[in-house]
């Protein structure tokens, strides 16, 4: 599926650049410059858009991220893992790596 976006957004530009083409075709006829400076923003926008997603999809490619058929990342706390409350200024000296501290809550 990750893959498949990054075609899907390559097919978006591709169909951007086509555009940018018939309107400057249309701009060149019309003699319009307003036209043909869309016409242009669209070309150079598409093949700005494109190489950045070019350049990111063979990185992801590169890091194996299109191997599995999605990109769910699932996050898993350890069970041992305690919230402590303490008041603003207090000192923690028997605190463990793993422990969370927060703030007192203000009722």
């Amino acid at each position: 599926m990750n893959q498949f976006t990054a075609d899907i957004a390559g097919i978006l530009e591709i169909a951007v650049i086509a555009a940018g083409l018939i309107t400057l075709y249309f701009a060149n006829k019309e003699k319009s410059a307003l036209l043909k400076s869309a016409a242009w923003l669209m070309i150079i926008g598409g093949i700005t858009v494109g190489a950045c997603t070019a350049y990111w999809w063979l990185k992801y490619h590169s890091h194996g991220h299109f191997e599995h058929p999605a990109s769910m990342q699932i996050n898993v706390l350890p069970s041992d893992i305690t919230h402590h409350y303490y008041r603003e200024g207090t000192i923690i000296e028997d605190a463990n790596p793993g422990d969370m501290v927060h703030p007192a809550p203000r009722d």
